[in-house]
Parts: C-alpha cells; structure tokens; sequence
C-alpha cells in the first residue's frame, strides 16, 4: 500500500488532468476557484469511493477465511491525559462515519475556513442547505464522539 501522501499527490494529479481536460466547459458562472475546488473535490471523493470498496472487499475475505479483524482501536476513555493524537485518531474515525454531505460541508467549514457562500458554490447546493448540513453534521460528530469516548462495559 502506498503512503498517505502518494494517494493524495494522485488525486492532485488527477485533479488536474480533468481541470485541463474540462477548461474548455468552463463559462465563468461561477468563480473559477470554486469550479477547481468542485473538480478537486470530485476525484478525492471518487478516490475515496475506490479506497472504501478496496477496504471492503479486504475486510470480507478476513471473515470469509475465518479471520477475525485485530483490535487496532482499544478502548478509549476520555481524560486530560488523552494526547493528540489519539483525539485526532478519534475526531477522523467520528469524520468518516458521516455522510459524504455532511463531512464535506463540515471539512470545508471547519478546517478549511470557508464561508457558507463559497461552500454552496463549490458543493452546488442553495446556502440554506449548507447551513442544515453544518448544522446537523456537527450535532452526528458531537454523538459519535461521545460514543466512541464512552467506556465500553466489561
């Protein structure tokens, strides 16, 4: 398996493969940042798609062959010793569990910094939809984490 960092200089080139391919479809109607970034956004979450199917399919022959997943992810519970990495581990697991709308729309706000505006432009949806997006992708992290925080019983 490639790092992290290939995957994503692939996707970049990707990115920019259909940028030149489609350059000629662009008519200006929207900011040309926001129609890169739609393009861009395209190929991570086609990536993404591939990586979720390979990572399926991986996790199907360990249980058709009889072998149980190993437990990478131990109990975890909340405490001011918890270092970063284990809440980044924590915040990324509780990202993924969400839909596609509403990670991307919370991505793109929260570490992303963009405004509601840019972000209706780039996801093609009206700006009152971002908001509820936002909105409820922030109360499903909020429950997730909590989850995923909680002891588990013995």
């Amino acid at each position: 398996m490639g790092s992290s960092s290939s995957g994503t200089q692939d996707i970049a080139q990707e990115a920019f493969v259909n940028t030149f391919e489609k350059l000629a479809s662009f008519k200006g109607q929207a900011a040309f940042y926001s129609w890169l970034f739609r393009i861009a956004l395209n190929a991570a979450t086609i990536a993404r798609r591939k990586t979720r199917r390979m990572s399926a399919s991986v996790e199907s022959r360990r249980k058709d062959c009889g072998l149980e997943p190993s437990d990478e992810n131990p109990t975890t519970e909340p405490s001011f010793a918890m270092d970063v990495s284990d809440r980044q581990r924590l915040v990324h697991q509780a990202l993924a569990e969400l839909s596609d709308e509403f990670r991307t729309a919370l991505v793109l706000k929260e570490m992303d910094g963009m405004s509601y505006v840019e972000i209706s432009e780039i996801v093609e949806v009206p700006l009152g939809t971002v908001r509820r997006r936002i909105h409820r992708a922030r109360l499903e992290l909020r429950s997730k984490l909590a989850l995923l925080l909680k002891p588990k019983l013995l």
